[in-house]
């Protein structure tokens, strides 16, 4: 047994090497500089899995890695300087590199730039939701180097939508077509320095084409400093479930959504059994248990078959296959959970493409006992309450 274990770790081990070493390059398109930020395109829609950017002398001076790996175009937070010479490195999921020099614009960024996400953590474009749904818009300012100093923000909701919270210090007025317009505002004194404020809104019920929203970014005096567009289009629930599939689950996996093909699937070896003991021999132990921080993930990769962006909210509990009762030492805290025991993430799913889901699998070290379990996934649509789709998986 252990001769078929060994050549099996090796065999995987000597697969997944030669995967890397025969991934295909890919071609970075173009990097754009923004405040405070990088905008890279590349050539193909490479799922990205980490992004590393070496000073062009070769010291490196950044690395990310993608727990959401992005495909196509995305954004790097990065503070970048004037003038200066860097090169970019973009590592895909399957192993391929993608290399750039580039030198910064030797002008000074932007000193204010704008972002509005909706909801929460959506990139501007199309979207869709359900009606009725309620949930939280989030505008954000960047700034530059040099900083840009005092800035209002404007935003406009169309009248169909109704505001149900605002951030604090913020005014509403109505404008000449019934529209809300709310205005907030803040300082900025350091290059690379992020603001932002959430705004409740409640969608309507109908509407005879898509909702849109806009925001308005003016610099101190009233100079106009950026404007950027959102569309909402209303779906009825049913109609947005059909275009989302669970096509597939592991666990464990790590905070990257990778599974280790040296661990049992579907299995979480406990502390201090013959299994974690095997495993410290062989350099795979873990620190101690920490009931607040995961003791092991788990990756739901989702389908989205709709033309456009998809907001989810996906939960997980560990229950018992008899009773269906909430396993105690398998539950989230209740700092973390809000009580429910649940681990919760949210997902924004593009267009026509899959994407992983990683979750949390937190540990209490008390009364925990071998044994089968259920893992309990379900999946609702941001701004509502309803399950449209669950799923129980072993554990």
């Amino acid at each position: 047994m252990k001769k078929i274990l060994v050549g099996t770790f090796l065999g995987a081990s000597l697969l997944l090497a030669g995967c890397v070493r025969n991934a295909v390059p890919f071609g970075i398109e173009s990097i754009s500089f923004g405040p405070g930020r990088l905008e890279i395109t590349l050539s193909e829609r490479i799922r990205v899995r980490q992004v590393s950017v070496f000073r062009h002398a070769g010291r490196i001076l950044l690395k990310r890695d993608f727990a959401k790996r992005p495909t196509g175009r995305f954004r790097l937070n990065f503070p970048w300087r004037p003038g200066e010479r860097y090169r970019i490195r973009v590592l895909s999921a399957g192993g391929a590199e993608g290399k750039m020099d580039i030198t910064a614009p030797a002008g000074a960024s932007a000193p204010l730039a704008l972002t509005m996400e909706i909801p929460h953590g959506t990139p501007s474009g199309e979207t869709y939701m359900p009606a009725g749904a309620s949930f939280h818009a989030t505008l954000k300012v960047h700034s530059g180097d040099p900083p840009g100093g005092a800035f209002e923000v404007a935003m406009i909701v169309p009248p169909p939508v109704r505001i149900t919270s605002t951030p604090p210090g913020a005014n509403v007025a109505t404008g000449p077509t019934g529209q809300k317009i709310l205005r907030t505002g803040g300082k900025m004194t350091a290059p690379g320095d992020v603001w932002f404020r959430q705004i409740g809104l409640r969608l309507p019920a109908k509407s005879a084409g898509p909702v849109v929203f806009e925001a308005k970014l003016e610099s101190k005096g009233g100079v106009s400093a950026g404007r950027v567009r959102t569309a909402i289009t209303l779906k009825s629930p049913d109609e947005l479930a059909r275009a989302i599939s669970i096509e597939k689950a592991h666990l464990p996996t790590d905070e990257r959504g990778n599974a280790d093909l040296r661990r049992i699937a579907d299995t979480l070896i406990l502390p201090g059994g013959p299994g974690h003991f095997i495993l410290s021999l062989l350099g795979r132990g873990d620190p101690p248990v920490n009931p607040y921080v995961p003791y092991r993930h788990q990756t739901l990769w989702l389908r989205n078959d709709s033309p456009a962006s998809i907001a989810l909210v996906v939960t997980s509990r560990a229950i018992s296959s008899n009773d269906k009762k909430l396993v105690p030492f398998l539950q989230a805290p209740d700092l973390i959970s809000g009580g429910t025991g649940r681990s919760v993430a949210f997902a924004v799913l593009p267009p026509g493409e899959t994407t992983p889901v990683v979750l949390p699998v937190f540990l209490v070290t008390r009364g925990e006992s071998p044994g089968r379990y259920l893992r309990s996934l379900s999946l609702r649509l941001c701004g509502t309450d309803t399950e449209f789709l669950k799923k129980e998986l072993p554990l």
